[in-house]
C-alpha cells in the first residue's frame, strides 16, 4: 500500500526526468507554457478582466502540464477544458469589459457567474470565427473522452488477475505516444491562445509585449508543426 508521501516522491521524480523522458515534445510545450507567463510586462489596467482571466489561463495550463508527465489523464483534460473555457473568457473580455457582465448579484447578496462563457461562444463565432473552430472542436475531444465519467478511462485503473485478486493504480496505465500527444496538445492550445490576443494587440493595444514577440511566436510555430508530423509517423498515430 502506498501513501501520499510515497506519491508526492514518485510524481516529483516524474516531472524531473520530464524532459529525458519525453523530449522535445516536453522541452517545447514548457516553454510555451511559461511563455504564458512573461510574454508580456504591462497591461492597460482597464483590462483588468482580462488580467484575471489570463490567471487562470497560466495557472490551468501549467497544471495541465504537470498532471500529463505525472501520468494522470482525467486531471489533464480537465485543466486542458479550463484553460480552453479561460482562454475563450479572457479573448471575450478584450471586447466586454463591464465587470456586471460576468457574474450577477442574488437577493441574498451572493455573487455568482453567470452565462457569460455561452455569450463568448457566441461573439466568437463572429469576432474570430477561426479561433472559435479550433476551441469548439478542441473541447468537445475532451467532452467526449474524458472530462465526464465513462468507461474509457475507467478501465486502465484497474489490473485483474487470473487468481481473482485486484490491483488499483494511482498511476493512469498509458503509453509514450500518447503522453506526448497530450503534451503537444497543451502546447498547441497555449500558442494558438498567444495568437490571437498577439492578433487582438495590434488592434487595440492592451499589453506591452516581450521584445521580438513575434519571433518567438513563429519559432513556436515551427516547432509545434514539427512535433505533429513526428506524431504522425508513429505507430499510434500513423495516417491521422
Amino acid at each position: 500500500m502506498f501513501s501520499i508521501h510515497d506519491l508526492t516522491g514518485a510524481e516529483a521524480r516524474m516531472i524531473h526526468i520530464a524532459e529525458y523522458e519525453y523530449g522535445d515534445y516536453f522541452k517545447v510545450a514548457n516553454s510555451i507554457v511559461m511563455f504564458l507567463w512573461k510574454f508580456s510586462g504591462k497591461i492597460d489596467p482597464d483590462f483588468w478582466i482580462f488580467t484575471a482571466f489570463l490567471s487562470q489561463v497560466q495557472k490551468s495550463a501549467l497544471l495541465a502540464l504537470m498532471s500529463a508527465v505525472r501520468q494522470h489523464d482525467i486531471q489533464t483534460s480537465m485543466m486542458m477544458r479550463y484553460t480552453l473555457e479561460s482562454a475563450t473568457l479572457a479573448v471575450y473580455s478584450t471586447h466586454e469589459k463591464n465587470e456586471d457582465c460576468y457574474h450577477e448579484i442574488k437577493e441574498d447578496g451572493t455573487v455568482s457567474p453567470n452565462d457569460a462563457l455561452r455569450k463568448a461562444y457566441k461573439w466568437m463565432e463572429k469576432a474570430y470565427p477561426e479561433y472559435n473552430e479550433i476551441v469548439k472542436f478542441q473541447k468537445a475531444t475532451l467532452n467526449k473522452h474524458s472530462t465526464h465519467g465513462n468507461i474509457l478511462p475507467s478501465v486502465f485503473n484497474v489490473d485483474f488477475h487470473e487468481d481473482g485478486k485486484v490491483r488499483f493504480n494511482f498511476f493512469d496505465t498509458t503509453t509514450k505516444d500518447l503522453t506526448n500527444f497530450k503534451i503537444w496538445c497543451i502546447a498547441d492550445i497555449c500558442f494558438k491562445f498567444l495568437n490571437v490576443i498577439g492578433y487582438i494587440n495590434k488592434e487595440q493595444s492592451f499589453f506591452e509585449s516581450v521584445p521580438k514577440f513575434n519571433t518567438i511566436m513563429s519559432e513556436y510555430n515551427s516547432q509545434i508543426n514539427l512535433l505533429k508530423e513526428n506524431l504522425r509517423h508513429t505507430e499510434t498515430f500513423k495516417g491521422l
